[in-house]
């Protein structure tokens, strides 16, 4: 109850996409937050969607699908300030959703 007052509270630059939306960015950059298992398979669902400039905001260093090589980023702002991606998928643990997406929104 208390985040849906935050997120009322604050005036975020959040969107909500729908496939659409999707098709007409192949060639922007896109971050996905989180590599466990919800974070890679978004990342094939892009991949088979023609989707290439996907970067990782991880704690691992490597990250192959396939016989495709990720950028992996330890720190946020580094990947938000170098790459500038326009779409964010934050597929990281519950409890840093929120903060996560405040920090993308800031692009």
């Amino acid at each position: 109850m208390e985040k849906k007052n935050f997120l009322k509270k604050k005036s975020l630059n959040l969107k909500i996409w729908n496939i659409g939306n999707f098709l007409s960015y192949k060639k922007t950059n896109i971050i996905i937050c989180g590599a466990g298992s919800i974070g890679i398979r978004h990342a094939k669902n892009l991949i088979s969607l023609d989707y290439k400039n996907i970067i990782f905001f991880t704690k691992r260093k490597k990250i192959v699908i396939g016989n495709l090589k990720f950028k992996t980023f330890s720190n946020l702002n580094e990947a938000l300030y170098l790459y500038k991606p326009k779409i964010a998928l934050i597929t990281n643990e519950t409890s840093k959703h929120i903060k996560i997406a405040i920090e993308c929104s800031k692009i």
